[in-house]
């Protein structure tokens, strides 16, 4: 039997490179790895001859083509995505017209080669709820509708949606997207005091879900065609992981032995508190011991206390700190 080939878009961020990993060391498949960034996290793969990094998106139609002409894909996890909400509303037209050409793009590419489709969701974005707040999200629905319509004219089509809830790692990125995990840890690594959004954002509870947990959970889902039954499953964390806004930067003061926060007054549009994921993948896949937030957090400090410098951090402060003063 030839060895199965995979593409993963986004492939050298923090979700993309665990599911290469586990691609390549559990399920022995060789990856086309395509991605803007250089290739960090996948480096020893390639090395290996076990995946081939390409550089560029699924944006570009041109890039896609070489791929379908150069290799045949099996199945393809669509994890490319751009920045993160307040990166993608100044330029909302032009994040929606790249998001959704690139769900075009994959989409022809499976079309013309038989390849299933995974497409990554955010935790506020269904059929059934749009929140039309979140840059990031509104370009995420608008490639899963381009999916969507594609699958009506096109029902051998086969295609998974999961909506995976807040990941993190030690492969989380310091900046550009500005996440509560890295950001506290800039604050407490700065000594600095953590300004959290109103109560109702202090309490919010957090559903978290390490990297490698979510990758396993992705592939084998999606290669065993859960969406036969189930068109969207939904991926978060054990009940420990299920943490509030305010316990998170508790557990990062605690890990980094500095900092502090405090409550301001909520000036924004908040999105609506968290549910527990349901976790239906559970149904499909042997459960497994899950990655508990607060025992993994010791390695991600430590990564990032090595991969940055104070400088960095400042910088991360500061970053913060103007999103506070303009109110974005």
């Amino acid at each position: 039997m030839s060895r199965k080939t995979a593409l993963v878009t986004g492939a050298c961020g923090m979700i993309g490179s665990h599911i290469v990993d586990y691609l390549v060391d559990e399920k022995k498949m060789f990856v086309v790895a395509l991605d803007p960034a250089p290739p960090f996290w996948i480096s020893r793969h390639i090395l290996n001859d076990d995946a081939v990094y390409i550089h560029g998106s699924s944006f570009d139609a041109a890039q896609v083509n070489k791929i379908r002409r150069e290799f045949d894909v099996d199945v393809i996890f669509d994890i490319g995505a751009l920045l993160g909400s307040e990166e993608c509303m100044p330029r909302l037209d032009t994040a929606i017209t790249m998001t959704t050409l690139g769900a075009r793009n994959i989409a022809e590419l499976a079309l013309d080669s038989g390849a299933k489709v995974f497409y990554i969701l955010t935790e506020f974005s269904t059929e059934l709820y749009r929140d039309f707040t979140d840059g990031y999200t509104i370009t995420k629905n608008a490639a899963a509708d381009v999916y969507r319509e594609y699958k009506k004219q096109n029902p051998d089509l086969d295609l998974c949606f999961a909506r995976v809830h807040h990941v993190f790692s030690p492969r989380q990125k310091l900046l550009p997207v500005r996440k509560l995990l890295p950001t506290a840890i800039a604050y407490a690594v700065t000594g600095s005091k953590f300004k959290i959004f109103g109560e109702a954002t202090a309490n919010k509870r957090v559903d978290y879900i390490h990297g490698e947990d979510a990758a396993k959970v992705i592939v084998e889902c999606t290669l065993n065609e859960v969406w036969l039954e189930t068109p969207l499953f939904d991926i978060g964390g054990c009940d420990e992981n299920f943490l509030s806004v305010k316990e998170v930067v508790e557990s990062v003061i605690d890990v980094v032995g500095d900092g502090s926060y405090e409550i301001i007054e909520d000036f924004r549009k908040q999105p609506a508190t968290s549910t527990k994921a349901t976790n239906n993948w559970k149904e499909y896949i042997q459960t497994f011991e899950m990655k508990k937030f607060k025992n993994e957090l010791p390695n991600v400090v430590d990564a990032f206390l090595d991969r940055y410098s104070l400088e960095d951090f400042k910088l991360a402060v500061k970053v913060f700190e103007d999103r506070l003063r303009w109110g974005v």
